[in-house]
């Protein structure tokens, strides 16, 4: 649907979906399927990130488009331990290097954002 429901991205759903969908396809032994899963991966984080300060956005719009939600922008911690998780697990059954260059970064993004440095977590 082109509308702005339609076009509406929840990045981290897609992520932590795939990183189920990971683990099934290892049990089959399906390698069409975990390397679909990771394009899926792939594919959500190169429209969840923020390109000018990182992090992945709580929502966005599939062109690019003004989101109703005013939440939007905001970067939660789960989405980031979803990504962490999904993009280690996809390097380690495909080798991909995008997914350990995206660990990397999520990584970094995480640990410089999320942790309370004076009470700890």
């Amino acid at each position: 649907m082109d509308s702005m429901e339609g076009r509406l991205i929840n990045p981290g759903h897609p992520i932590e979906s795939m990183w189920f969908v990971l683990h099934q396809a290892r049990r089959r032994n399906d390698r069409a399927l975990i390397e679909g899963a990771v394009d899926i991966i792939e594919w959500s984080l190169e429209r969840g990130w923020d390109k000018d300060y990182g992090g992945i956005f709580y929502f966005v719009d599939l062109r690019g488009k003004p989101v109703e939600q005013l939440e939007w922008f905001m970067k939660l911690w789960w989405p980031h331990t979803e990504a962490l998780y999904a993009t280690l697990l996809a390097h380690h059954l495909t080798g991909r290097k995008s997914m350990k260059s995206s660990y990397e970064r999520i990584h970094e993004y995480a640990w410089s954002h999320f942790p309370d440095k004076e009470y700890g977590e």
